[in-house]
């Protein structure tokens, strides 16, 4: 993930996300939740949800974060 100020997509986190814990990710995490997403996907979104309740990342547009200067 970029370290920068520069606004990153939802879909490019989580393709990061994905990326750096797929050795680690268990039949469990694949599993998809009636909201239609993998339970991994579920707990990354939750940790964005729990980065803007702390401030150090905000929302700049639909689906798009940066961090928070």
């Amino acid at each position: 993930m970029r370290t920068t100020s520069d606004a990153v997509s939802l879909s490019d986190i989580m393709q990061q996300v994905e990326h750096q814990l797929a050795d680690r990710m268990t039949e469990p995490d694949s599993e998809v939740l009636a909201a239609g997403i993998p339970r991994w996907q579920s707990q990354a979104r939750n940790a964005l949800t729990q980065l803007q309740y702390e401030g150090r990342i905000e929302s700049v547009g639909d689906g798009w974060y940066q961090y928070r200067r």
